[in-house]
């Protein structure tokens, strides 16, 4: 940033429109980020939308996220400014690495929208576009809005035609759409990216495992948002006849296109409504065949393990055959002595003989009660209890990154997390693949080590 136009620009952004407080906001909380490359102008939609001038040039110069939450019109804003990547024609692979590091804080964001920013007549590159896809995935575009600024070099052009010309439109058609160009005296920032928000295909915030929402979990995330938004249109019309008389017609027909827009994406999601109902009918309760699913997996692991415990009966009631077998001959063998006249000792060497294999065997079955992996399920929710809010976001993600980890569990609490890597993994593996997770959080603190000691000597590994 720095030159004088984007501060002009900045500073007319800063200003809202009178009585805008007045009016109910569809979301009550929104997190944002923003992302582009150097000099699109960042500072200035950020200050926009939390009208204040919170980034000026000096303090984005390290290359370090700034968040900065502030209430705006009665929405809670959470905004995320991302460090700039410089695109780097002459070197791909520099370029690439720069895309990473400046949004790879996102999936941990996980925002409502992700805004990205782009200068009119310039372009997106193809490695631009396919670097952020790998980094944050596919899913991104369904969450970002493409925001334009500096409108005077649109010139003659509108951002349609401007769009056609640069060859943006595929860019375009993978944000579903959403799209708008910063003006001068832009008072209602906040409330377009609010709009573009509700027209979403897909309700609430970006996950970057592409996690399908279970049918149930949509109807009700489209039901609240449906009356948020109506709520929104009768505080406008409110708005509206307190204004009534005031000269500023502009600004009556700008609310009377808005409640024309609100109204247009009601229509749309409850269509989509009565499409998902129409659809879940029909089907039974997804989470009670979830339920259904993890106590199947418990019970096989109980049947295995009974399995194991009966193979282990059968070998002992073996070995006790066999050595009631034994006592009956060192009995024998003792009364022949006897009455040979052989001294007490003897008696003592066979008597000590018998109990040594009957100890033998009491200490085989209790080794097998007594296995540290028997209680591997109660640690492995009092390991999961230790670990902080961001700590278990962080292994999620680490988990959804493993390869043979093939389920996804962004949105599941802590004691379905147990579940799920119970069922995902057998114990022994369960042990290995955490330890080496909880490590790269990093968490390698004594209390750690000590829960996972048992296990991990019991298996023949360390920590």
């Amino acid at each position: 940033m720095g030159n004088k136009s984007s501060q002009e620009d900045q500073q007319c952004l800063l200003n809202g429109n009178e009585g805008d407080d007045e009016i109910q906001p569809v979301f009550e909380e929104l997190k944002l980020v923003l992302i582009g490359s150097q000099g699109v102008g960042k500072n200035s939609i950020g200050n926009a939308i939390l009208r204040k001038k919170v980034f000026t040039s000096w303090r984005v110069r390290k290359h370090v996220d700034i968040k900065e939450t502030r209430t705006v019109s009665r929405r809670q804003i959470h905004l995320t400014r991302t460090p700039s990547w410089k695109e780097d024609w002459n070197n791909p692979e520099k370029n690439k690495n720069d895309i990473f590091h400046c949004v790879m804080s996102i999936p941990f964001t996980k925002p409502h929208a992700v805004l990205l920013t782009l200068k009119v007549n310039s372009k997106l590159s193809e490695l631009t576009i396919s670097t952020l896809e790998k980094r944050l995935t596919a899913q991104l575009w369904d969450h970002t809005i493409v925001i334009f600024t500096h409108k005077k070099k649109l010139d003659d052009y509108t951002i349609e035609d401007y769009i056609i010309r640069q060859q943006l439109q595929p860019l375009i058609d993978k944000c579903g759409q959403r799209y708008f160009v910063i003006q001068k005296n832009y008072s209602q920032i906040t409330d377009t990216i609010e709009e573009l928000i509700a027209k979403k295909n897909i309700p609430g915030c970006f996950e970057p495992n592409n996690q399908k929402k279970d049918d149930n979990i949509k109807l009700s995330e489209l039901k609240i948002l449906v009356t948020r938004i109506k709520s929104k249109i009768s505080s406008i019309l409110t708005y509206k006849d307190n204004f009534k008389n005031a000269q500023n017609k502009a600004l009556l027909d700008s609310k009377d296109k808005e409640i024309e827009r609100l109204n247009t994406i009601v229509e749309e999601k409850e269509r989509e409504i009565r499409r998902l109902q129409s659809r879940t009918q029909d089907r039974p309760d997804l989470s009670a065949l979830r339920r259904i699913t993890e106590l199947e997996g418990e019970l096989k692991e109980v049947k295995h393990e009974n399995v194991t415990l009966k193979k282990e009966n059968v070998t002992l009631k073996k070995e006790n055959v066999t050595l009631k077998k034994e006592n009956e001959e060192l009995k024998e063998e003792l009364q022949m002595h006897q009455h040979a006249g052989y001294p007490n000792k003897l008696f003592q060497d066979v008597k000590r003989k018998s109990m040594t294999k009957s100890t033998q065997i009491q200490l085989h079955d209790l080794s097998s009660k007594d296995s540290a992996l028997n209680n591997w399920s109660e640690t492995l929710l009092k390991i999961l209890e230790m670990l902080k809010d961001y700590e278990v976001k962080k292994l999620k993600f680490f988990l959804n990154e493993v390869e043979e980890f093939t389920i996804s569990i962004d949105s599941i609490d802590r004691v379905d997390l147990v579940n799920t890597i119970k069922n995902q993994w057998d114990k022994r593996r369960a042990v290995v693949k955490l330890r080496d997770l909880i490590k790269k959080i990093p968490r390698n603190d004594d209390k750690m080590i000590q829960l996972f000691t048992p296990f991990l000597e019991e298996i023949g590994e360390t920590w």
